[in-house]
């Protein structure tokens, strides 16, 4: 009796962490951070969350580089992508090289040298004479075809405008049916609740910024320190006299609630006409 007594105590204390964290992770706000700084034309990124870490980078410098690692696993790479893309492409030219040179052996093989008299070759250059005068004459026949058509066409483009538009705007009405709007206000309805449980409670901005002209430079700090002033974030910019160029340092900080998360994501499950769309 003592012994299932305790294995009894046992499993009730083990059960109890296990409410106790769950009700921790539900109702206790975790915080996350956002780092995001800009130098010359590269963003690098890095977002932390309890165990979660995810940092990367995006070079806007031609060719446009990215790179997303989470645990220093890779998520994204544009290095793997061009890579595939490039062997793809490679496959394809050595094919195409190899069908042509099949095909250049095959003419090659298939032509034979022709021996004509004197009399004949005169023949043939009139008969080529006469040949190149039709296709003169048929080209200016179809020049002229072409523009009796665009006429014919302007005609009918401005009678049919009217009907060519009531067309355009029936297709849209097709194309976002009321259940997609249906989702999709949904959607945007649970992202505002959400917001609540996961917007930002500080940031601050760090600016280093130069116009190459120190009158410019100083002017647009004269005109920015008043509104800096008048935002509610950590904002600073320090101007640089001397060169040109503009960097700065985006660090978001706030809490999510898992409660608010998971009731957003519960309600969508209950709404069965939600789910009936988009399990459709």
């Amino acid at each position: 009796m003592d012994i299932l007594l305790k294995i009894l105590c046992v499993i009730g204390v083990i059960l109890a962490i296990i409410i106790i964290l769950i009700l921790l992770l539900l109702f206790v706000p975790f915080p996350y951070t956002i780092d995001v700084n800009y130098i010359e034309r590269r963003i690098d990124v890095k977002f932390k969350y309890l165990i979660l870490d995810i940092v990367g980078f995006v070079d806007f410098a031609l060719p446009i580089k990215y790179s997303f690692k989470m645990w220093n696993k890779i998520l994204f790479d544009s290095s793997e992508t061009k890579n595939s893309k490039k062997s793809k492409v490679d496959k394809k030219s050595a094919d195409k090289n190899n069908f042509d040179e099949k095909v250049s052996d095959k003419i090659k093989s298939d032509i034979k040298p022709i021996s004509i008299s004197d009399t004949e070759f005169i023949k043939n250059k009139n008969l080529i004479k006469d040949t190149n005068d039709t296709k003169e004459a048929v080209k200016d026949l179809m020049i002229a075809a072409k523009n009796y058509e665009k006429e014919l066409d302007k005609e009918k483009g401005k009678k049919n405008l009217k009907e060519s538009v009531d067309n355009l705007l029936l297709k849209l009405n097709n194309l976002i049916p009321h259940d997609m709007i249906y989702v999709i206000k949904k959607l945007v309805d649970e992202l505002f609740r959400l917001w609540d449980g996961i917007k930002p409670r500080k940031y601050s901005i760090d600016i280093k910024y130069g116009l190459g002209s120190p009158y410019m430079t100083g002017l647009l700090y004269s005109v920015a320190v008043p509104l800096m002033a008048l935002t509610e974030g950590d904002i600073n910019a320090a101007p640089d006299f001397k060169k040109t160029g503009f960097q700065s340092k985006l660090t978001i900080k706030g809490n999510i609630f898992l409660f608010i998360v998971g009731l957003c994501i519960l309600r969508l499950l209950c709404d069965k006409r939600f789910k009936s769309i988009v399990l459709k």
